[in-house]
């Protein structure tokens, strides 16, 4: 999907670590910095696809309620949790 791409590029170039910056001050700085693009492109997929949550044909209706969770899901789990905690747990390593 598009937010996995260009939201995923965003987060993971905000993430990259400033010379002379330790691991907590780039995590920090890449949750700072990504999360205005990350919420915009969940706040617009999320809006779309309830749109086609709420049409009466089931074939539309079903994909466009699994999208919206899916979404929503990837966008305060993924990106908002894990991906900050994994980078703090890894430290160094990320680099």
């Amino acid at each position: 999907m598009g937010q996995g791409r260009g939201a995923g590029r965003a987060v993971a170039l905000a993430f990259v670590e400033p010379l002379g910056s330790t691991t907590d001050e780039s995590v920090a700085h890449g949750i700072k910095s990504s999360a205005g693009v990350v919420t915009s492109a969940a706040v617009v997929m999320v809006s779309v696809f309830a749109i086609f949550a709420t049409l009466s044909s089931l074939i539309v209706k079903q994909p466009g309620a699994g999208l919206a969770v899916a979404v929503l899901l990837d966008t305060t789990l993924v990106r908002g949790v894990l991906l900050p905690a994994r980078m703090k747990l890894l430290g160094d390593r990320n680099w």
